[in-house]
């Protein structure tokens, strides 16, 4: 089972060409050394940008912010960029499916709207994805701040793998969470780390009845096809039987 792995970043407008350039492998010189462009052909487009991404998230926020009235700064967080990393124990020949899936959860999470672009990166030493999603809340701001709450970001890394393996995928959640309760339990507020603890039983708990969904899931499934195959048999046989009455009724 290999350990999902996710990281999250966040860009200002001024930063956006250079992101673009990047995931969509334009131009010819790479500071990233480790970027085999004999291979960059083989790179997969899931959600392509229409002109730019600066330009396609800028008509984004101009519809959704500004023309309702809403504020934009310079110091206005842009884009967020979700990199997604393929586990080890997942066959690159699936790279397509895992990350489709990726994108699938945030298109759901954060609106299908809101996602300015997902490539991922084939050429480099293990395959990943870069997804592009603009923070707008439901109201119409633009705010990383409400969009990616702590709750949220703690809760991204236990339920995304859930639904990686609901999607056939064999991956577990990875370090993050403990890593940060090794570094930071010392200067977390009694409270905090209450509620933390707390939290993580709850997904604990959710992540057994998920298991728990599947297996009665898979049963309800099993019967159902049992019983459509008997119903077929069934029907079968009253054929059967009409067609023999009728044969001798003649």
């Amino acid at each position: 089972m290999g350990k999902f792995s996710i990281h999250i970043k966040h860009y200002k407008s001024q930063q956006l060409a250079g992101i673009d350039r990047h995931n969509r492998r334009l131009g010819q010189n790479h500071s990233n050394v480790n970027i085999d462009t004999g291979k960059s052909s083989k790179n997969l487009t899931l959600k392509p940008v229409e002109k730019s991404l600066f330009q396609d998230t800028k008509a984004r926020i101009q519809k959704e912010v500004l023309d309702k009235g809403h504020r934009v700064t310079k110091a206005s967080v842009w884009i967020t960029e979700i990199c997604a990393t393929l586990p080890e124990g997942i066959a690159p020949e699936r790279s397509r499916e895992y990350f489709t899936a990726i994108v699938g959860y945030f298109e759901n999470l954060l609106g299908k709207e809101n996602i300015m672009s997902a490539y991922v990166h084939l050429d480099e030493s293990r395959p990943h994805l870069h997804l592009c999603a603009v923070p707008l809340t439901e109201d119409g701001h633009l705010s990383r701040k409400r969009v990616w709450t702590r709750e949220r970001l703690f809760s991204l890394h236990d339920n995304l793998p859930v639904y990686l393996r609901e999607n056939g995928f064999d991956v577990e959640r990875g370090d993050r969470l403990e890593d940060f309760e090794v570094k930071n339990r010392a200067r977390m507020p009694l409270h905090e780390y209450k509620i933390y603890k707390e939290r993580e039983k709850l997904c604990k708990d959710y992540n057994a009845l998920v298991q728990d969904y599947n297996t009665l899931a898979d049963k309800y499934n099993q019967t159902a096809r049992e019983h459509v195959a008997l119903k077929k048999a069934n029907y079968k046989a009253a054929r059967e039987i009409i067609a023999r009455d009728r044969m001798i009724s003649r």
